[in-house]
């Protein structure tokens, strides 16, 4: 996708295709960062939901863990998850499913027993979004979904 706008641009401007190999190098790693920290903010949205989560189903229990502590643990699964499972050098779609799933996971954590139906729909939007990205995102989906109205 970016290598074709940068063939089209480069055209327009009368580049030879040595000057298109110079620039889409560096602008294909500039958008894979760009995913990354979109993954990083769905990532960070998905945690402080769940830290909401946890003190809400967790009052007079008391927690296990104390806040910082799980922040800083998750934080650090984050980062090896980004820089060992799907290293980000190499250019791919792993970081744009990790920021759907994130999102997801967090909208289906927000749910409430009476949840409107714009909702569901933003789910299923993201949902469709991560399976436009990578295909293995559509049985993951479909769970997601059983999930979500079982949990409504």
């Amino acid at each position: 996708m970016v290598e074709s706008a940068v063939s089209v641009v480069g055209w327009q401007r009368g580049w030879d295709s040595q000057a298109v190999d110079e620039v889409e190098f560096p602008l294909v790693h500039a958008v894979n960062f760009g995913i990354f920290l979109v993954a990083l903010l769905a990532f960070r949205y998905l945690l402080y939901t769940l830290l909401v989560h946890s003190r809400e189903s967790a009052i007079g229990l008391g927690n296990a863990l104390p806040d910082w502590a799980l922040v800083l643990l998750g934080y650090s699964i984050f980062w090896w998850i980004a820089l060992e499972v799907q290293s980000l050098y190499s250019v791919g779609p792993d970081p744009l499913v990790v920021a759907c799933f994130c999102l997801v996971m967090a909208m289906l954590l927000r749910l409430e027993a009476g949840a409107r139906l714009m909702q569901f729909v933003l789910i299923g939007a993201v949902l469709g979004t991560s399976y436009w990205v990578k295909t293995v995102m559509f049985p993951l989906g479909l769970v997601v979904l059983a999930v979500a109205y079982l949990w409504r």
